[in-house]
């Protein structure tokens, strides 16, 4: 009687669709610890040659995308601060509007009240 991994509960670290995947992993890690990444599982690959160059090109295109949304995150909190500093101008526009409309209210009055003085007998 054979056993399968299934019997064995064995849990597969990677396999035929995650091997790319996992070897990208593991070449990280090792250049984490400072080893050189040596995992090329396609060395005697015939798609190597084809392969090289579209991973190289993944590659810069993963940089251009790690990049650009760094740039993005930048923009976001520009905006943000922006957005908070419009509020803050919006707000003593309206704090000053509502100011000059008390004051020419005021001045109205008193406008209204010193031609009333002027109109009092005896008072020119």
């Amino acid at each position: 009687m054979s056993l399968t991994n299934r019997d064995l509960d064995v849990r597969t670290f990677a396999d035929e669709e995650n091997l790319e995947h996992y070897a990208k992993y593991l070449n990280q890690s090792l250049i984490t610890f400072g080893f050189p990444a040596s995992l090329d599982l396609f060395t005697n690959h015939p798609m190597r040659i084809e392969l090289i160059p579209l991973l190289s090109d993944i590659s810069r295109l993963e940089a251009k995308v790690e990049r650009l949304e760094g740039q993005l995150q930048v923009k976001d909190k520009d905006i943000a601060t922006i957005t908070r500093t419009v509020d803050a101008y919006e707000s003593k526009n309206q704090e000053l509007v509502a100011e000059n409309d008390d004051l020419r209210a005021l001045l109205r009055s008193m406008q209204v009240e010193i031609r009333n003085f002027r109109k009092q007998p005896g008072t020119n």
